[in-house]
């Protein structure tokens, strides 16, 4: 890997290191992202912990909260989602919610095996673009979900005829800036 170093000297903050050491650090940190040209992304919420449906009730399993102005123009919220269906022939059915309205909703007469989901909310201004992938097939929707005012309220639930037809075993939440 290669690195290219300016020649000239060039001030990254004309702040005081011994007065405010905060502002120096993050007007350094901000400069370097620049130079390199480098996106932020960090993993918001992890979870392995398993939830499943309880009876044939519409389970609420996860949810996370991005509060209004936190997801700027052009930034996404990833979501990779996965578990396993109970052996037994059950229907099992899986819903993604942004707020009380669902987006995408997969039903499933299984035996047994694995699911998982991708889902992207990409802020576009006043409606937001939401990628939803489920193995070969894409979703693309848009919402009206203005995230400067608006809270986003992203909820996944599961449903089957018995406990634990449908598993949720992994959820990863990440920010791409």
């Amino acid at each position: 890997m290669r690195v290219n170093i300016p020649a000239t000297t060039e001030n990254i903050t004309s702040e005081v290191p011994v007065v405010v050491w905060y502002n120096f650090f993050y007007n350094t940190y901000k400069k370097i992202i620049g130079y390199f040209d480098s996106t932020l992304s960090a993993t918001v919420l992890k979870s392995t912990s398993s939830e499943g449906n309880v009876l044939a009730a519409e389970t609420a399993i996860d949810n996370f909260l991005i509060k209004n102005g936190n997801l700027n123009l052009n930034e996404v919220i990833d979501i990779f989602i996965g578990g396993t269906f109970a052996a037994n022939g059950n229907n099992k059915t899986l819903k993604l919610k942004l707020n009380a309205t669902t987006y995408y909703t997969s039903t499933v007469n299984t035996n047994g095996g694995s699911w998982s989901v991708r889902a992207k909310i990409i802020n576009l201004g006043a409606s937001q673009k939401i990628f939803i992938k489920n193995g070969a097939t894409t979703t693309y929707l848009t919402t009206a979900i203005d995230t400067s005012t608006t809270n986003i309220d992203f909820i996944a639930t599961l449903q089957g005829t018995a406990s634990n037809d449908i598993v949720k075993e992994y959820l990863e939440i990440s920010y791409n800036a």
